[in-house]
């Protein structure tokens, strides 16, 4: 209905008393849904004979804004921030459509300037502490820490973030008196990256810090024995992954098409801390059945019950007796596994039983698929696929005098790339794909608040974002092929078990 009301304006208008009839159904209607209806009911306002107000004109003198309207209009967002500030989950909201109106750049000029000074300050205050800093008060955990890309770490700063979480129920407040969330964490920073953006046009070199600086956690070996901890410290642990996580895309978000070779570095290892933390999580939840995570999209319906749990390998079957399944055609099976028996009895008994104890002991960790908990994890933008372009990227590492003592090479991984492409799929069947839509659906759509940054996109620019990343995915599809190539060329010549193992490791 959208399309056809900015398309057909002044036709629909005509039966605008039947699409008013809508707003009787808001109880039905998610907040998606509310927010298109009354663009809808905005533009149908609109007199068709040109008597409204001019809002677009090349003198200055006309949309120049008011000093009594411009403190109307900073008195109403300090009102709707106040009034929110009590509930973690309504201020996230609030910053998350702000960002909205910023990336749409709907704002006048005095008041992007306001809303600059006061984001940086209050996003410092709250959740920026000096690197030196000890951290305050007994938790649950030891703060460590941890993921600093910054080679100098007396200039450097922390994401507060394991004592906030710590704090959630002791209220914690700046010297202001203002509550201070870690749910707000993400959408805040979202806020006041995009208010540097649309400052500098683009640059982030005002607020470059956050992309390496380090998170204050815990050390991440309490993983192996989440079991033995107790339910409120299994859900603490939990609730810290996602948050780290959901911190790490955000970076990813603000910082991918930063033009800088170090930057684009620190993002590709973001993008491994991404998936390395995913998979530590994959070993914390099954330990804790029941938790229902934090909700990271706010514009939507919440999930009230924990996500159905979905294995991340099935379990073998057994073969039954007096079947074998056949390997290969029948001919080369035999020659193979000849082959691998000698391997087997060239490598010493004590390492058969500690592979052999190391792998029981990993296969015996149960693992989830997190697919189900991707509500709970903020949204990738459409444009961090451009990393998808970054071949090898060379770091610079600084000595303490700023100047260059060696370079690193890093790439996008195994593990990094299909991270991307699963998300660059979902994407696209989402947005591409023609579904059957009713207007008032009687079950409320968890699945779009995954989408909620892309329904800015319309389908054709999500197309033509797709056409200029054909090119690098099919560089990565050659690739794969070559190094499958040069696996089998190494298996056909025998060159050794290690190497085969470790090729079959990584893929």
């Amino acid at each position: 209905m959208g399309d056809l009301v900015s398309s057909h304006t002044a036709a629909v208008a005509l039966h605008v008393v039947f699409i008013k009839g809508i707003l009787d159904h808001l109880d039905n209607l998610n907040c998606q849904q509310i927010r298109k209806l009354f663009q809808i009911l905005c533009a149908l306002g609109v007199s068709p004979e040109g008597a409204h107000i001019q809002l677009a004109t090349a003198n200055l003198e006309y949309p120049a804004l008011s000093p009594n309207l411009f403190r109307q209009v900073t008195s109403l967002l300090e009102l709707a921030r106040t009034c929110c500030e009590h509930s973690p989950v309504a201020t996230a909201f609030y910053f998350d459509e702000l960002a909205d109106l910023v990336q749409m750049k709907s704002l006048d000029t005095k008041v992007m300037e306001h809303m600059r000074k006061t984001v940086l300050e209050d996003f410092q205050e709250d959740y920026v502490v000096d690197l030196d800093q000890k951290a305050d008060g007994t938790h649950l955990f030891p703060v460590k820490a941890i993921y600093n890309l910054e080679d100098d770490e007396s200039q450097s700063v922390a994401i507060n973030l394991l004592p906030l979480l710590a704090d959630k129920g002791s209220s914690s407040t700046t010297h202001e008196g203002r509550p201070v969330s870690p749910l707000c964490l993400c959408p805040f920073f979202r806020l006041l990256r995009l208010c540097i953006e649309d400052e500098f046009d683009g640059n982030l070199d005002e607020i470059d810090a956050l992309l390496g600086c380090p998170l204050y956690l815990t050390d991440l070996e309490v993983v192996d024995k989440v079991e033995s901890l107790s339910r409120q410290e299994q859900e603490f642990l939990c609730s810290l992954l996602f948050l780290a996580i959901n911190w790490f895309i955000e970076v990813v978000n603000a910082f991918c098409k930063q033009p800088n070779a170090d930057l684009k570095g620190k993002v590709l290892r973001r993008l491994q801390n991404i998936t390395w933390l995913q998979s530590v999580l994959e070993k914390c939840l099954p330990a804790c059945p029941g938790y229902i995570p934090q909700c990271a999209s706010f514009d939507g319906q919440q999930m009230r019950k924990s996500p159905s749990v979905v294995p991340a390998v099935a379990a073998p079957k057994k073969a039954k007796k007096g079947k074998k399944r056949p390997l290969g055609d029948g001919k080369n099976s035999s020659s193979e596994a000849s082959q691998i028996q000698e391997q087997l009895d060239s490598v010493p008994q004590e390492t058969h039983k500690s592979l052999a104890e190391k792998e029981k002991d990993e296969n015996s960790r149960p693992t989830i698929n997190l697919s189900s908990f991707r509500p709970f994890f903020r949204e990738l933008d459409i444009d961090v696929f451009t990393v998808l372009q970054s071949g090898l990227v060379k770091c610079s590492l600084l000595d303490s005098d700023m100047c260059t003592k060696a370079t690193e090479v890093v790439q996008l991984g195994p593990t990094e790339l299909v991270f991307l492409l699963d998300d660059l799929y979902r994407k696209t069947v989402h947005i591409l794909t023609a579904t059957k839509r009713m207007l008032l659906p009687k079950v409320k759509d968890t699945k779009s608040t995954e989408f909620s940054h892309l329904h800015q996109r319309t389908p054709q620019e999500v197309a033509q974002v797709l056409v200029g990343l054909l090119s690098p995915l099919c560089a990565h599809v050659e690739n794969m092929h070559n190094y499958f190539q040069v696996w089998i060329e190494r298996k056909a010549n025998h060159l050794g078990s290690s190497d085969g193992a470790g090729l079959i490791h990584v893929t």
